[in-house]
């Protein structure tokens, strides 16, 4: 398939986020305690290999995998958890989902794709259990504690954290 050249260079790109993304998805997979969990990263790991080998059908190219982006990812997944690491991620998409748009009307299969992307957040959405979500809910308030007081270089306890956040969730509105 004979491609427009600005077109062939956005492909690329979605070619390789799609096989970088498969490692990601690989890599935190391996690291998720839930048999059903590291089951639906797995199943999205390879869905993300399967979008890679169409756009390189379109492309007729092979490209690598951004390195410094697995181990970012796979890095944060791991040290922050899942569920910070796969927002982050999520959060990328939402650009990219627009871009395929404009694929769509060249490419036959950019539609299928942009399905499949659009299941793998809903999905990765439902998988992130309440335990992560606490957590990120913690980094939040740990980093808006910071904000109150940015000349301490103590380290904060439990029960000025406890006090702290009761006064701002009574006073601030949501």
């Amino acid at each position: 398939m004979a491609l427009d050249p600005d077109l062939r260079q956005l492909i690329l790109r979605f070619q390789e986020n799609e096989i970088t993304e498969y490692h990601i998805y690989h890599r935190l997979a391996a690291s998720v305690p839930s048999e059903e969990n590291r089951q639906i990263l797995e199943r999205i790991a390879e869905d993300e290999r399967r979008h890679y080998e169409e756009w390189k059908e379109a492309t007729e190219t092979e490209v690598k995998p951004n390195r410094a982006k697995i181990s970012r990812y796979t890095f944060l997944g791991r040290t922050l958890g899942i569920t910070f690491a796969l927002k982050l991620m999520e959060q990328g998409e939402e650009g990219a989902q627009a871009a395929y748009g404009r694929l769509v009307a060249a490419v036959p299969q950019a539609a299928a794709i942009l399905a499949d992307e659009d299941v793998h957040e809903e999905v990765l959405l439902a998988m992130l259990d309440e335990e992560h979500l606490r957590y990120t809910g913690s980094v939040k308030i740990s980093w808006k504690l910071s904000r109150l007081n940015p000349l301490t270089t103590s380290p904060v306890n439990s029960s000025s954290v406890q006090n702290a956040v009761m006064s701002r969730t009574t006073s601030e509105p949501r």
